[in-house]
């Protein structure tokens, strides 16, 4: 294990304990788990990954997956969540095979241990660990007693003149949208109504003004249903949550996704097959996010999830989950995956986003404090 500056051991013990007693923080159900954070020079904490593991998982083959994983930390937190006497051993293991190791801990059923260094032993009771619940996002089922996983708040289905008035606007859209209309004029009705409720929703937040959700059934109704679209998904996904293009050519020039001819050449392609796609699945994407954008997105989210179709409603849940994960809801955003596959069945991109969660790493774009590459 090696040797670091007291300041910046002090620093590094605080943020162990931080990731030792809130997991699902960064989006992991830590039964049988192997966290690894990720420190840069100045001790900020970058990335987090997770790994599974068992008593009969070969030390070696995960020794080998936190190098791979650690070789561009410049310190690495290592975390074992399991039975006490056999990730204890694993511990051991990585701290001596793994050179940039900085500190580690144990969370078992009893309680956690930390070792600093190995061999040098804290117990803190369970008691101690969870004596603020209020604080804390719950454990998934089975790796703690309590409470399920918090789900996203939604608002209740419409009822009255409202509804009434929601259920003939979604059939005077279908009428408009029959299956076989083109996909192309599809996904621009959906784009162009989605843009227009986006809009509209913004100018509210804005203003502080209530927003005019009577006025925009009929919007609403098409960008619902427009969903279905992945075209539209993945507008829906990128657009509302990623930053402008650079306003200089010479930026433009130099970053391959902000070409002016980028966006056009995605069109019509899964999210998931384009490098963009990829890019902020995997957190590597640099850019700030839209606040405002991303904002009322979540704001029509959460209003339509509970008014829309099943298959509508999945496909809403899949972007409010995304976004809660992304900005550290790990519990939340797994709920409301589940919540998805429920109303769904094998549903693709809920079961995509669903193991990404439980076994990804964080975005840094919208980590706290993270700045984009100049």
């Amino acid at each position: 294990m090696e040797q670091i500056p007291e300041t910046k051991d002090d620093t590094l013990s605080s943020l162990a304990d931080v990731v030792a007693m809130v997991p699902h923080r960064m989006g992991f159900h830590p039964q049988n788990s192997l966290v690894l954070v990720l420190v840069d020079a100045d001790g900020r904490w970058f990335a987090t990954a997770r790994q599974d593991w068992r008593e009969e998982t070969p030390p070696g083959r995960l020794c080998e997956w936190v190098e791979d994983v650690a070789c561009d930390a410049d310190h690495v937190l290592v975390g074992l969540y399991g039975p006490r006497q056999e990730a204890r051993d694993l511990l051991m293991v990585v701290t001596v095979c793994v050179e940039n190791v900085a500190r580690g801990w144990v969370m078992h059923p009893d309680g956690w241990d930390e070792a600093v260094p190995p061999g040098r032993w804290v117990e803190h009771p369970l008691e101690e660990v969870w004596a603020s619940p209020a604080q804390l996002e719950c454990w998934s089922e089975g790796s703690t007693p309590g409470d399920q996983p918090p789900a996203h708040p939604l608002v209740p289905a419409w009822e009255g003149a409202r509804g009434r008035d929601w259920r003939r606007s979604l059939e005077q859209a279908r009428e408009q949208l029959p299956q076989d209309t083109p996909a192309s004029m599809s996904d621009t009705w959906g784009l162009v109504a989605w843009d227009h409720v986006l809009g509209e929703v913004s100018e509210a937040l804005e203003a502080g003004a209530e927003i005019p959700w009577e006025a925009l059934l009929e919007p609403l109704a098409v960008a619902v249903l427009g969903l279905n679209s992945p075209t539209v998904r993945d507008s829906m996904f990128v657009g509302a949550l990623v930053g402008p293009r650079p306003a200089t050519p010479e930026i433009a020039a130099t970053q391959g996704p902000w070409r002016d001819d980028w966006w056009d050449e995605q069109k019509g392609r899964l999210l998931t097959d384009t490098e963009m796609g990829t890019r902020v699945l995997l957190g590597e994407f640099d850019a700030p996010p839209r606040t405002a954008a991303g904002t009322a997105l979540r704001v029509v989210l959460e209003e339509m999830v509970e008014q829309s179709p099943p298959d509508c409603a999945a496909h809403m849940l899949c972007l409010l989950s995304w976004m809660d994960w992304a900005m550290g809801r790990g519990s939340m955003a797994a709920a409301g995956l589940e919540r998805a596959l429920a109303l769904t069945p094998g549903h693709p991109f809920a079961t995509l986003l669903l193991s990404f969660v439980d076994t990804g790493t964080v975005p840094r774009w919208l980590r706290r404090g993270y700045r984009p590459l100049p």
